[in-house]
């Protein structure tokens, strides 16, 4: 995979990352998720966006990491998306996205609203369930956090 990563603030992205990031967004969690909901929730200004990107400007992988006191009161990691599952980059993507929370944000834990059917991959990683299921944005849902956060 020829990617590069990509960490940058809202107001460093060019207009072609955010629209490719937009369309992504809505293109698995919309249309192939069939879920119908608001993905502008106004948060993407705060937060620090990391992708890989191809040389064509195409995104393989992104998430956005939120500052405490935004979603909860620990540093928020949300929005993962792999554009090929199980070729590891959703794993990559996740690494980097703790790393900017503890680098940025100074994070010693990091929450994560899971979808239910995910939850095998992020106890891989270290996350434990912190909340009984829930139904958010047409899907089964559980809060989950990293606390300790892994060395780098």
């Amino acid at each position: 995979m020829d990617c590069t990563l990509e960490i940058k603030r809202f107001e460093q992205l060019t207009l072609n990352e955010l629209y490719e990031i937009l369309w992504l967004r809505s293109d698995v969690f919309q249309l192939q998720q069939n879920s119908l909901y608001m993905d502008l929730d106004g948060l993407d200004q705060g937060a620090i966006h990391v992708f890989y990107k191809n040389p064509d400007g195409t995104i393989e992988g992104y998430l956005r990491v939120l500052d405490r006191g935004v979603e909860g009161e620990h540093v928020a990691i949300g929005r993962l998306i792999n554009r090929h599952p199980g070729n590891g980059l959703g794993k990559r993507l996740m690494l980097e996205g703790i790393r900017v929370a503890r680098e940025a944000f100074a994070a010693d834990a990091v929450m994560i609203m899971a979808q239910v059917y995910l939850r095998d991959f992020y106890l891989r990683m270290g996350f434990r369930p912190t909340s009984d299921e829930f139904m958010a944005e047409g899907r089964l849902h559980q809060y989950m956090l990293l606390q300790p956060l892994p060395d780098d």
